[in-house]
């Protein structure tokens, strides 16, 4: 049994890699799509149809659509909650944000979103926070102020409303992963994450649709169809199912998942390097250093070693 559970936690912890390695990839992405020839609004209504689709044909492949429905309509209202106001709110503001400022930015930003994981577990599922993840979320956030920071080291007034904007998503994706995990430890997430999609356009279509999003879907050019379809399949679909699925194991608090967005800055400076020649300097460097060195020290338990086997095996 032993050997069992510690399978399921590695398993959670590979999951929650994979998916932010993902996720780290649609800053730069999201940049061939918004904010033209599609707004924030409308780029989170057609990602979030298109996941819906993907995850749709994925239930009904697996004969589960009559089960989904059933879990669908008893837990309606929580979905719904979860789907306006932390899914749907929570990208459009993103992507307002990224309009407003660096795909890097946003990517070291994201970091935040654990933080605020912490504090909603505390005050409100009356988790313990450990010494070792504060002093890993102090490293991260030294390492993310690197990144933010000009060479003058002064804050840039160009990028500082987008990043703001970011900051505010972030911890309401916070609140999306916190809330989230407790109904994934008690629903299939795949059902769970169509149910989030589909009660999230109850926000997004009338929206869409107040934004022109039809009239500006039809001035798309092939590399924007590719990069909504990536953002709609795997950034969308994909990784927020499996995501949910790391969420769900109850041996693994949320904190211990949501820690790998650490990964999204790394990713998110690489693809804006390849894709949108954003550069890359030695602070920035030193900063993705000190994330790694995060990521580490955050997971590591002194006290058990079982843990930091995981951890190492993970690594």
């Amino acid at each position: 049994m032993k050997g069992i559970s510690q399978n399921l936690v590695l398993r959670s912890y590979l999951l929650a890699t994979l998916t932010f390695v993902i996720w780290g990839t649609s800053f730069a992405i999201g940049k061939f799509v918004t904010p033209s020839p599609l707004s924030p609004f409308n780029i989170t209504f057609f990602r979030t149809v298109i996941a819906a689709l993907t995850l749709f044909i994925i239930i009904a492949l697996k004969g589960q659509i009559k089960a989904w429905f059933v879990v669908f309509r008893q837990e309606f209202l929580k979905y719904l909650i979860i789907g306006v106001f932390f899914y749907g709110c929570g990208f459009i503001l993103e992507y307002w944000a990224l309009a407003r400022t660096e795909a890097s930015n946003q990517a070291m930003l994201s970091n935040t979103m654990t933080f605020w994981v912490v504090l909603i577990n505390f005050f409100v599922f009356k988790q313990q926070i450990k010494k070792n993840f504060i002093v890993g979320l102090i490293l991260a956030f030294i390492g993310v102020i690197l990144i933010l920071l000009t060479d003058e080291f002064n804050f840039s007034s160009a990028t500082i409303i987008g990043d703001v904007g970011t900051l505010i998503a972030y911890i309401i994706w916070g609140m999306y992963s916190a809330f989230t995990a407790k109904m994934n430890e008690k629903y299939n997430p795949l059902f769970s994450t169509l149910s989030i999609f589909i009660s999230s356009l109850i926000l997004l279509l009338p929206m869409a649709l107040i934004q022109g999003g039809f009239q500006e879907i039809t001035q798309m050019s092939s590399i924007n169809w590719l990069a909504l379809l990536y953002l709609g399949i795997i950034c969308g679909g994909i990784a927020f199912w499996i995501y949910n699925i790391a969420l769900s194991n109850e041996q693994v608090s949320s904190e211990y998942i949501v820690i790998f967005s650490l990964l999204n800055p790394i990713i998110g400076v690489v693809t804006g390097i390849i894709l949108l020649g954003e550069g890359l300097v030695i602070r920035e460097i030193i900063g993705i250093i000190i994330i790694l060195s995060a990521i580490v020290l955050a997971n590591c338990q002194p006290n058990n070693m079982d843990s930091i086997e995981i951890i190492s095996a993970k690594l």
